[in-house]
């Protein structure tokens, strides 16, 4: 499956934002009416000869003041609906851009479930403790093993970066020395590149020293904690989408989350093994 298919398969999102618009628009003509019929009635109550006309009148205009801001709930509410429902189709509209053309996904099929709201808010509390979980891991500090090993790494790529050369050493121009670096593109040295030419050991140490010390988790712990609640949190929302979309099959409308994960709501995973083949 490639990404003009997957592109297809979002035009049911873009459906439901439609709707929602259109719904929107038919709830604000009615409401317009609804809105002249209360003038309408409001005149008759002023207007009225008699108490008993007065009062159907007035009893009326009640009546429709009540429909009217129902009406305006009814509104509010389809307004909501149509801005989630667009921002939930741009959001993957905008991940597919993102995608590789030559990218491959496959289908990942969901076993059939029963709608109910207990389950949908229960897999949805899910949700959030791990998406909170998954905050704090990547907030959490690395320990100390793990930052020593990045600035070691990180200042002899700078003192790597640097190059030495000369001008004039065969007498046909003026000697100097020129002395450049290539991170991100040739440069002027800057000063750290320059410390950690010099000595990339001694600068090592400074930085170290200077570094506090935490508490903190190692690197290979921290991605390997990602990756699992990353994981966890897809499962959780592909259990999310089967019941939103058993929600609509049996006619009640569910709002997704805006933050959804497009591979939940498409319904795909990347073909790993198309990817092997192609590499291979």
């Amino acid at each position: 499956m490639n990404i003009p298919t997957l592109r297809s398969k979002i035009a049911w999102l873009q459906q439901q934002s439609d709707d929602a618009s259109a719904l929107r628009d038919a709830i604000h003509k009615a409401i317009q009416l609804c809105e002249a019929r209360c003038n309408e009635a409001a005149y008759a109550a002023r207007t009225a000869g008699t108490d008993e006309v007065r009062a159907t009148a007035l009893h009326r205009l009640e009546q429709l003041r009540g429909e009217h801001a129902q009406m305006v709930q009814q509104r509010q509410q389809r307004d909501a609906t149509h801005r989630v429902a667009a921002q939930v189709f741009a959001r993957v509209d905008g991940w597919l851009d993102r995608q590789r053309s030559d990218s491959r996904w496959r289908l990942v099929t969901s076993k059939k479930v029963a709608y109910t709201a207990p389950a949908l808010e229960q897999i949805r509390q899910t949700i959030a403790e791990l998406q909170a979980e998954l905050f704090r891991v990547a907030a959490s500090p690395l320990d100390r093993a793990s930052i020593e090993a990045a600035v070691t790494q990180h200042v002899a790529a700078l003192a790597a970066s640097c190059r030495v050369g000369l001008t004039g050493e065969r007498a046909d121009s003026p000697f100097d020395i020129v002395f450049d670096a290539h991170t991100n593109g040739w440069h002027a040295p800057k000063p750290l590149e320059v410390l950690a030419w010099w000595d990339a050991k001694a600068l090592t140490a400074k930085l170290l020293a200077a570094i506090p010390v935490t508490e903190g988790m190692s690197l290979a712990d921290k991605r390997a904690a990602t990756e699992r609640l990353a994981a966890d949190l897809l499962t959780a929302e592909r259990s999310e989408e089967a019941l939103i979309r058993a929600a609509h099959a049996g006619g009640t409308l569910i709002e997704r989350r805006v933050d959804a994960s497009p591979l939940a709501i498409l319904g795909v995973a990347p073909d790993t093994e198309q990817s092997i083949r192609s590499v291979a």
